[in-house]
């Protein structure tokens, strides 16, 4: 150690290429991982945007805010796939959503009547 703070010599090429190719290298890690870091952040907020949004139609829907044109609707669910009667289940809901027909929220119908 104390050769090397008398010498006079100083650094080698060699040695100043290899650790500035060491900094390039990790800066270049560093910018791609923030960059990866914006990215998820940014897909993040739009997904949580859009749950907000489904919660909110879903408060409407519970309130009866809102109902589309095209309530009540039947909802048709196969239980195997088919589309055989036999394997079907038919359920009325009302749709709720934004009046542009973006985002849609179901519930079961209930008929006043009954």
């Amino acid at each position: 150690m104390m050769k090397k703070l008398r010498s006079r010599r100083g650094e080698t090429l060699t040695e100043i290429l290899v650790s500035l190719a060491i900094l390039v290298l990790s800066i270049s890690l560093l910018v791609t991982m923030i960059m990866s870091a914006g990215k998820i952040t940014e897909e993040v907020k739009t997904q949580d945007k859009n749950y907000n949004e489904e919660a909110s139609a879903a408060e409407r829907a519970e309130r009866g805010d809102i109902l589309t044109d095209e309530s009540p609707a039947t909802v048709v669910i196969s239980l195997d796939g088919s589309t055989d009667s036999n394997f079907q289940v038919k359920i009325d809901v009302d749709i709720c959503g934004k009046e542009d027909g973006t985002l849609r929220s179901y519930k079961k119908h209930e008929d006043p009547d009954t």
